[in-house]
């Protein structure tokens, strides 16, 4: 799961830049959720293998990291879109 949440990373990140404002928008919302959900995924899934002791313990922390990080990171864009459609 870590690794469709990169990919989605990337592919937005691509795909954005051609983008007009109001389909940017909308774009960047579908971006948000997408990645929300994903990235609860795999912090789940990364806490649930490190709970278990017969795997390996990296990539479950490769996956819970990835997956906090960029949680923080659709907060943090949230917030900072509220706060500029405010102003």
């Amino acid at each position: 799961m870590a690794v469709v949440l990169t990919a989605w990373q990337v592919i937005y990140a691509i795909t954005v830049q051609g983008m007009n404002e109001a389909s940017s928008e909308v774009y960047t919302s579908v971006w948000l959720l997408i990645s929300l959900v994903l990235a609860v995924g795999c912090a789940v899934l990364g806490i649930v293998a490190v709970s278990q002791r017969s795997q390996q313990r990296w990539p479950a922390i490769a996956a819970l990291s990835i997956g906090v990080y960029v949680f923080l990171v659709c907060i943090a864009t949230w917030v900072g879109q509220l706060l500029t459609a405010t102003a």
